[in-house]
C-alpha cells in the first residue's frame, strides 16, 4: 500500500512538473508561438484556396483489399465518378468481387491481389502495363486486425500480421512506384489511429500501423523530388463499416486464441488462465452483436481528397465511433507519455487476472 501511494505521488508530481514547465515555456515564448500560429493559419488558408480537383486524364487507380470494407466502397464511389479503377481482391469469388463484376464496366478491372505474394503484385503491375492504362495512384488498403497480449501472441502470429499490414503494403507500393513516379501521381496509405499511440492487447496490429506510418513519412520525403505525393489516411473505429467484426473474422480470432493457448508455457498459462482469452473473445463477440452500422463515407472522402486534390494534406485523421478514445490516445502519445492511457485502461487490463 505504501509503495502504491508513493508511486501515485510520484505520478502526480510528474504531471504537475510537466504542467509548470509547459506554462513557463508558453509564457516565455508567447510572442513567437503567436507568430508561428498566424503563419500556419496563413499557409493553411492559402493552400486551401489553391486546392482544386485535378483531372488525371483517365489514368488508373489501384486499390488493394477490395473484397470488403473501405476498399470496396472506394471502388464503387470512384468508378461511379468516372475514374478507371483496378480493384485488387484476395478472392476472385468473394461476394465483393462478384458484385463489382456485375457492373460489367470497361473502367473497372478486377485482379487477384494477395498482398503477401510477390507473384500477385508483379502480375497486377504487368496487367496495368498491358492495358496501357497508366497509373495515377495506388491505395494500400488491405489489412487484418489481430488482438492479443504480447506475452500470449506467438512470434509466428506477429509475423503473420506484419506480412499483410506492413510488408504487404510495402510490397505493393514498391511494385507500383515506377508507374506512379512516371505520372507524378499519388501513394495513399490506409493506416489507423492506432498507428499514433499504443493500446493493451493490440500490439501485433499497432506495431504494423506504426511501421507503415514511418515508411510513408520516409517515402514522402524521398518522392518529393519526383513530384509524387504520399498521403496517410488514419481511420478511428469504423468497425461498423468494415468486415473486421464479421462472423468469419471472429472465427479466425477464436482459432488464433486457441493457437496462443496451445503454445503458451505452463507459467504463462497459470498466470493468465484460459478464461482470460475466453473473456477477450466474448468481449469481441458482444461488440459484434451490439455494433452499429457506420457509413464509410468519411474515409472515402479522405481517400478522394488524397488522390485527386492538387494540394492534399500529408495526413487525414478521421475519428470513428471511439473518436474520444482516439483523441485522448493521440494527445497523450504526442504531448505526454503512455502513463496517461493507464488512467483510462489500466484497471481493465488486470480485472481478469
Amino acid at each position: 500500500m505504501a509503495f502504491d501511494i508513493s508511486r501515485r505521488f510520484y505520478e502526480i508530481c510528474h504531471y504537475v512538473c510537466f504542467a509548470l514547465v509547459l506554462c513557463n515555456v508558453l509564457y516565455r515564448h508567447l510572442f513567437y508561438i503567436a507568430v508561428m500560429l498566424l503563419c500556419y493559419v496563413g499557409v493553411w488558408i492559402y493552400k486551401r484556396s489553391q486546392n482544386t480537383w485535378m483531372d488525371i486524364n483517365g489514368q488508373g487507380i489501384l486499390i488493394t483489399g477490395c473484397d470488403t470494407g473501405f476498399g470496396f466502397h472506394a471502388v464503387e464511389r470512384f468508378h461511379d465518378l468516372g475514374y478507371t479503377i483496378i480493384a485488387g481482391v484476395l478472392n476472385m469469388e468473394s461476394k465483393g468481387a462478384q458484385k463489382l463484376r456485375k457492373k460489367k464496366s470497361k473502367r473497372l478491372h478486377i485482379v487477384k491481389l494477395d498482398v503477401t505474394s510477390d507473384t500477385d503484385v508483379m502480375e497486377a503491375v504487368k496487367y496495368i502495363q498491358s492495358k496501357r492504362l497508366g497509373l495515377w495512384g495506388v491505395v494500400s488498403n488491405a489489412g487484418i486486425n489481430f488482438p492479443g497480449d504480447v506475452e500470449l501472441t506467438t512470434t509466428d502470429q506477429f509475423q503473420k500480421v506484419a506480412e499483410v499490414n506492413l510488408y504487404g503494403g510495402i510490397r505493393v507500393i514498391k511494385g507500383c512506384l515506377p508507374l506512379v513516379r512516371r505520372s507524378k501521381g499519388r501513394v495513399v496509405v490506409i493506416s489507423s489511429a492506432r498507428g499514433l499511440y499504443s493500446w493493451p492487447g493490440e500490439s501485433a496490429y499497432n506495431i504494423t500501423k506504426h511501421g507503415i506510418e514511418t515508411m510513408a513519412d520516409c517515402l514522402r520525403l524521398e518522392m518529393r523530388k519526383f513530384g509524387v505525393k504520399v498521403v496517410v489516411v488514419q481511420p478511428g473505429d469504423f468497425d461498423g463499416a468494415t468486415s473486421i467484426m464479421s462472423p468469419i473474422q471472429l472465427e479466425r480470432i477464436k482459432q488464433e486464441f486457441g493457437t496462443m493457448w496451445e503454445n503458451a508455457s505452463d507459467e504463462v498459462r497459470s498466470t493468465y488462465g484460459k478464461e482470460y482469452l475466453d473473456n477477450m473473445y466474448q468481449a469481441r463477440s458482444t461488440k459484434m452483436i451490439d455494433i452499429t452500422p457506420v457509413s464509410p463515407d468519411p474515409i472515402t472522402d479522405a481517400i478522394q481528397q488524397a488522390l485527386f486534390r492538387s494540394t492534399p494534406f500529408s495526413r487525414y485523421f478521421v475519428g470513428g465511433t471511439d473518436g474520444y478514445v482516439d483523441i485522448v490516445g493521440v494527445s497523450s502519445a504526442v504531448m505526454l507519455d503512455t502513463k496517461c492511457l493507464l488512467a483510462y485502461v489500466g484497471h481493465k487490463t488486470t480485472e481478469h487476472l
